[in-house]
């Protein structure tokens, strides 16, 4: 598709037998995996550490962090929804199998369950009939099923991620909120924390992981040692009810993209058109033969002075093709 776009760009990506690709694609892999690695085990609160703080926008509430996760889900459908294929994913014959990332190959075949059943010994008749035959337990693999495939679980997890914004309360965390600028500060004395909190983790104190139990609220004097090591986070709590938007839209998203799958199998098994191309082809009138039958006594007998003088000529191979074009 798109023959003419990036002409030059398509033949430098696929150059050298399509290494040029592979080496691309794991070089930014390996590169991308080492920055992530990097960045999280430089991350804290120690002097030469990253802390991801961006002071500039204000920091991410419960509620932005929901549409974030909406976002994201919107993202993975999308990702589906762009395909050639979509929504029926009948592979069309002039496009060609897209190859499996830093690999030349068009599919990942996995036998050895085969061979392992294979090689069992024989079961009865009795139960082999009720059984599917080994050739079922064979797995394929092509580039589209490892795309689509792992964003099922993305989606999921996703979904978990907007649904802890929703349920999500500092102090269940050892965390409370600034009053004045609705940030939130951690409280890092274990001590303190051992006092408010029993061995499994429950809140049995919850009046000591409050703002007012660490700070004067009036001052803004910390009332104890233990406060100034509190550390106040870029994160805001608002407590809004509009952190239930960003589930809603992803559940919404989803049950649209359900429908427009279910609506595709629909008409599939009805023998309906399922996309535009198909559907103009269905609704465009036939083009109606030549009236033959209706031609006029002069450009009958024209018509047939003209083959009959085309069929003389024939003999000769001056103009073959002009006698042809001639009685056409």
């Amino acid at each position: 598709w798109y023959p003419e776009f990036a002409v030059p760009l398509k033949q430098c990506w696929n150059g050298c037998n399509g290494w040029v690709r592979i080496v691309a694609f794991w070089v930014v892999l390996t590169t991308g995996i080492a920055t992530v690695i990097v960045g999280v085990n430089k991350t804290g609160t120690d002097p030469g550490d990253f802390t991801w703080r961006n002071g500039l926008i204000g920091g991410t509430s419960e509620v932005s962090r929901g549409l974030l996760a909406a976002c994201i889900v919107f993202t993975d459908l999308f990702t589906v929804a762009q395909d050639w294929a979509f929504p029926t994913f009948r592979d069309n014959l002039e496009i060609e199998v897209p190859k499996i990332a830093g690999t030349t190959l068009e599919s990942l075949r996995f036998n050895w369950l085969v061979r392992l059943i294979n090689r069992c010994p024989s079961l009865p008749d009795s139960i082999r009939q009720w059984m599917p035959p080994a050739s079922f337990f064979q797995m394929t693999f092509t580039g589209k099923g490892l795309t689509y495939g792992p964003l099922l679980a993305v989606m999921l997890i996703d979904l978990m991620c907007a649904k802890s914004q929703l349920m999500y309360e500092p102090s269940d965390y050892g965390q409370y909120v600034d009053l004045r600028t609705d940030r939130i500060m951690v409280i890092v004395d274990e001590d303190y924390l051992s006092l408010a909190y029993s061995e499994d983790g429950t809140l049995k104190n919850e009046s000591m992981i409050s703002y007012a139990a660490r700070w004067n609220a009036t001052t803004g004097q910390a009332l104890s040692a233990s406060a100034l090591t509190d550390i106040l986070t870029n994160s805001r709590y608002v407590e809004s009810w509009a952190k239930y938007i960003g589930l809603a839209l992803a559940l919404l998203v989803i049950a649209i993209f359900v429908i427009t799958m279910q609506i595709t199998n629909y008409r599939l098994r009805k023998g309906l058109p399922v996309d535009m191309l198909e559907d103009n082809l269905s609704s465009s009138p036939p083009v109606p033969e030549p009236p033959m039958a209706e031609l006029s006594a002069d450009a009958s007998s024209s018509f047939s002075s003209c083959c009959s003088s085309s069929s003389r000529s024939t003999s000769s191979t001056s103009q073959p093709l002009s006698a042809f074009a001639c009685c056409y």
